[in-house]
């Protein structure tokens, strides 16, 4: 599994551009509590106060609260177009690089 901290992801997103709620479920309207963070370099997915993962040119980065409850994985799903499977089997097998998150 390839491990990145959460501080190194961070200096990788550069500076800091704007923030959107993602859209609802039902395409009607702004899901609350689910944002997408805009960086010059990519993106954060986070869900509530959670960073859940991160997009930086092209590479995708994940924690272990991609699949917390059923909405964060829904709205994980949506983000990366990838299913949990998907998800579990990249940060397996390296594909998809596992945030190691400073507490």
């Amino acid at each position: 599994m390839n491990k990145v901290n959460y501080s190194s992801l961070k200096s990788m997103l550069g500076n800091f551009v704007g923030v959107e709620n993602m859209p609802s479920r039902n395409g009607c309207g702004k899901a609350p509590n689910q944002f997408l963070v805009k960086y010059e370099n990519g993106n954060i997915f986070q869900s509530y106060d959670s960073v859940i993962g991160a997009k930086i040119n092209g590479t995708l980065y994940l924690n272990n609260l991609h699949d917390y409850s059923k909405t964060t994985s829904g709205y994980t799903t949506r983000w990366t177009g990838l299913t949990t499977k998907e998800r579990r089997k990249g940060l397996e097998n390296g594909t998809i690089i596992f945030i190691q998150m400073e507490w």
